[in-house]
């Protein structure tokens, strides 16, 4: 809940997906989806940003992978002392953390959007389109996709 004379948060309305995936959860996201829960309340941002846990990206080698919607801003290789800034920069303020963007190994560019990460980019997802992006423990995600 919001504190009254809050100030409203620029990218209200945003989701933060954490994969929970078995190599993402190996590296500790359940304990950043915790910390994630924690820094949006402390912001006061608890009404208009939500979290959710998602099953595997398949880019396990980037994980724990953090998507922030409807932007699709990608985070990969997020740590537990990465969380506040996310939630303070990202959620709060709408500046991105570039420095938790993907960079693609041959030209070290940064791409921060899902869509536009090669891995992603080249595939044409059919059974599994909604894998990453829904909660596999929950029906009701199921059901709205």
């Amino acid at each position: 809940m919001t504190e009254q004379g809050a100030s409203t948060p620029v990218n209200a309305g945003q989701l933060v997906i954490i994969c929970q995936g078995t190599g993402c959860v190996s590296s500790e996201s359940p304990r950043i989806l915790d910390a994630l829960k924690e820094n949006i309340s402390q912001q006061g941002l608890s009404d208009s940003i939500q979290t959710k846990l998602s099953g595997c990206h398949g880019f396990c080698e980037q994980g724990p992978i953090v998507i922030i919607e409807p932007e699709g801003v990608f985070y990969c290789k997020v740590k537990l002392d990465d969380v506040p800034e996310i939630a303070e920069s990202h959620l709060k303020n709408g500046k991105h953390v570039e420095r938790l963007f993907y960079r693609d190994p041959v030209t070290e560019e940064a791409i921060p959007f899902y869509k536009d990460i090669p891995f992603y980019a080249k595939q044409q997802r059919l059974i599994l389109k909604n894998c990453g992006h829904i909660n596999p423990e929950l029906i009701d995600d199921y059901l709205a996709a």
